[in-house]
């Protein structure tokens, strides 16, 4: 949401913002999905609420040695990739990159097994998907160009600073 708010906002020439009655309605159906009501509002209420939970979830994905990026899997449905262009951005990102997906989601059990190799076929399908896309440049919110994109299937975002990838997110859109 906050994604395709932003491209927008950017094409109209009002900068790197979101709406914010969007961004409170998400507060409230993250509440929702997590079963607590903040006396706030606050996002962070929430995340304090299961803390536990996902501190215990983030410890059981261990940051793979040599992994620069990670593909988002929720059961066999992949959801969405993030690269970065060095191991040790990604290395300090990854535990904030799991408990936000932990927060995300609300406590579920999937049964369905998903096979390395099919994991693999399925991230590369999505990122051909990606490369296809047809992107638009806008200046950065710090330093580089942000090229973001939007398709039927895909949104994202790619940083760039000199010609050099610093970090893409994309995600499916459902």
């Amino acid at each position: 949401m906050k994604t395709g708010q932003v491209t927008s906002n950017l094409r109209a020439q009002r900068g790197h913002q979101a709406y914010q009655g969007d961004i409170w309605n998400y507060v409230s159906q993250s509440e929702e999905r997590n079963q607590f009501k903040s006396r706030s509002s606050n996002l962070s209420d929430v995340f304090e609420h299961r803390r536990r939970e996902i501190d215990s979830l983030a410890h059981s994905f261990p940051l793979q040695e040599q992994a620069n990026g990670m593909a988002v899997f929720i059961g066999k449905m992949l959801v969405g990739v993030d690269l970065y262009n060095r191991m040790s951005v990604f290395a300090e990102y990854f535990p904030r990159i799991i408990r936000s997906l932990a927060l995300e989601q609300a406590p579920q059990t999937i049964d369905e097994d998903l096979q390395e190799a099919e994991a693999k076929f399925k991230t590369d399908e999505f990122m051909d998907e990606v490369l296809a896309c047809e992107k638009e440049s806008f200046p950065g919110a710090g330093v580089g160009s942000e090229r973001r994109f939007q398709f039927k299937t895909v949104q994202g975002t790619l940083l760039d600073y000199e010609a050099h990838m610093i970090h893409l997110t994309a995600i499916k859109k459902f």
